[in-house]
């Protein structure tokens, strides 16, 4: 039976949140239930890695210790090989300290983890992984167990493009971006997301894992192109149309 179910949310903030979780004219709830599941519990402001970023920040929130102790600093490390400068991918194998997967399996707890940073190559853990930041061609070699990948197969739609990390297409995150290419760019991220639903229903489902952790990217992926659609306070008195489509879109 599933004890704790870790949801991850990359890049949300109460700034944006707290807009969509309270009624809106002309809007209503976007999210109710989680407006129903703060007002239930409890809330507080979570201060981050110096720097904040994904890496060091989610590898943190899995071992309980800051980047000078696990390890994780940035996406990449820099090796300066004489008159060379080397840019490597961190992954597992440069985290310094005992994640929360590795707690579990020396107590015997089973545990399903998706889409969390530098976890591949897959460490060994009672259930399954998935790992974030790892090229749709890589991530099979990179589940564990083996057997993994056939099971997603079942899933209608299913292709490991739709979970991987298209690199060449975040790097565009900064970008200029014209009203119809900003759309299709967040649409390129909706059917990620529905997917990583998709996986996490089904081994929850069928596995019931002790500890049930999956990581909602997308969130963090839109903010940094879409936020002037997003930030309440940004909203201007009298948006065009397409302003509404585009903020549509995005929720």
């Amino acid at each position: 039976m599933t004890r704790t179910l870790f949801l991850g949310l990359d890049g949300a903030t109460f700034h944006i949140l707290d807009d969509l979780t309270r009624d809106q004219p002309g809007q209503g709830v976007v999210m109710p239930f989680l407006g129903q599941f703060m007002a239930d519990g409890f809330r507080a402001p979570l201060r981050s890695t110096p720097h904040p970023l994904t890496p060091p920040a989610w590898t943190t929130l899995v071992t309980g210790r800051n980047p000078g102790a696990h390890g994780i600093h940035d996406f990449m490390r820099v090796d300066d090989r004489q008159h060379e400068v080397f840019f490597t991918l961190y992954d597992f194998r440069d985290i310094r300290c005992e994640t929360i997967w590795s707690l579990a399996e020396r107590q015997d707890r089973s545990v399903v983890s998706l889409n969390f940073p530098m976890m591949a190559p897959p460490p060994k853990l009672h259930g399954s992984l998935i790992p974030g930041f790892t090229p749709w061609k890589h991530l099979r070699r990179n589940m564990t167990p083996d057997t993994l990948y056939e099971r997603l197969q079942a899933i209608p739609g299913f292709h490991p493009k739709e979970l991987a990390w298209d690199f060449e297409r975040e790097n565009q995150i900064g970008e200029d971006m014209d009203s119809d290419y900003l759309a299709a760019w967040i649409g390129y991220h909706l059917p990620r997301e529905e997917l990583w639903f998709q996986v996490a229903r089904k081994l929850l489902v069928e596995d019931q894992p002790a500890l049930m952790a999956v990581m909602f990217d997308g969130t963090d992926k839109i903010q940094h192109q879409a936020w002037a659609y997003l930030d309440p306070e940004l909203r201007p008195d009298h948006p065009d149309e397409t302003w509404l489509r585009l903020r549509k879109l995005c929720l």
